[in-house]
This record gives C-alpha cells, sequence and structure tokens, in this order.
C-alpha cells in the first residue's frame, strides 16, 4: 500500500514538473547587452486597445529609448507578457516566449528609483489571494545588436511600429 501510494506520488510531482512552462535561468545573450544601464525612461504599460494580443493574450508591453555602446538610441518596444510566468504568485522567466503573468498579476510598475530594473506587481497565488510579486528585469530583459529591448524568443521593435 505505502509502496503504491509512493509511486502516485512521484509519478504525480513528475508530471507536474513536465506540464510547467520552460523556465530558465538568466543565460548569457553572446549577441547582446543588459537593458540596464543601456535603456532610459523605459516604463511598462498596457494599453486600452486592442487590450489582447491574437491569441488572446493581454497586451502588457515594455518600452525605452535604447541603444548599444556607441550606437545612437531608439525607442523600442516588445510584449513583456511573453516572458514571465505567474506560479503561486512568483514571477518566472520563460525562454520561449510562452508568458502570460498579465492574465493572473495586476498593478505591475518599474517606476521605483530606489531599485531601478525591477518590475512589481500583484500576482495571484494558488488560492487566488494577490500577493506581491517582483522580478529582476536585468536577468532576463536585453537590447539586441540593432540596440531594440527583447526577451529570449521575443524580438521588439521600433515604437514607430504599432501593436
Amino acid at each position: 500500500m505505502v509502496s503504491w501510494f509512493f509511486t502516485i506520488v512521484v509519478a504525480v510531482g513528475w508530471a507536474s514538473l513536465l506540464a510547467m512552462p520552460s523556465m530558465g535561468q538568466p543565460a548569457p545573450h553572446a549577441t547582446s547587452y543588459p537593458y540596464f544601464p543601456n535603456c532610459a525612461a523605459t516604463h511598462v504599460n498596457q494599453p486600452y486597445t486592442p487590450n489582447t494580443e491574437k491569441d488572446g493574450r493581454p497586451i502588457f508591453s515594455m518600452s525605452g529609448t535604447c541603444g548599444i555602446p556607441g550606437e545612437a538610441t531608439q525607442c523600442t518596444w516588445f510584449h513583456l507578457n511573453r516572458c514571465y510566468t505567474n506560479i503561486n504568485g512568483t514571477l518566472f522567466p520563460v525562454e520561449d516566449g510562452s508568458g502570460n503573468f498579465r492574465a493572473t498579476c495586476t498593478g505591475c510598475t518599474t517606476n521605483d528609483l530606489t531599485n531601478p530594473g525591477y518590475m512589481y506587481c500583484h500576482c495571484n497565488d494558488t488560492h487566488g489571494h494577490s500577493v506581491p510579486a517582483q522580478t529582476d528585469l536585468r536577468d532576463h530583459i536585453y537590447v539586441d545588436l540593432d540596440g531594440v529591448l527583447g526577451c529570449p524568443s521575443v524580438k521588439g521593435e521600433s515604437c514607430n511600429t504599432g501593436w
């Protein structure tokens, strides 16, 4: 009986881990620079119209005036929502662009002068309670060699390009 129960618990545990989105530790990007301090005036925002992407995910973007050392700066933006996921009130980076943290997080901001580079939100835990969540965007967001903001699998665009 104990052996059978243990087998089920282990199998369910492994299945849960395999079903989680692809989360990764910060990876060095040989063809990019950290977004901070290579971007100025960065902010996160959710536009009023349209408020969802074609696949139904809420639009939540990050924009900033960015550049690489020795080059001119430009305004760029990307879908930040695709770069992170919320698991039990904690924000985790995803490497494959499958993120959708805005489905369960609200009030996100990067306007903290004492901790630049961090994003703060209120995210639902597994019980549906809103809890404070934060993540260091410097670990996952970068500026590519074209001076454009992005994260793994999510390339940004010029601010002149619409949603």
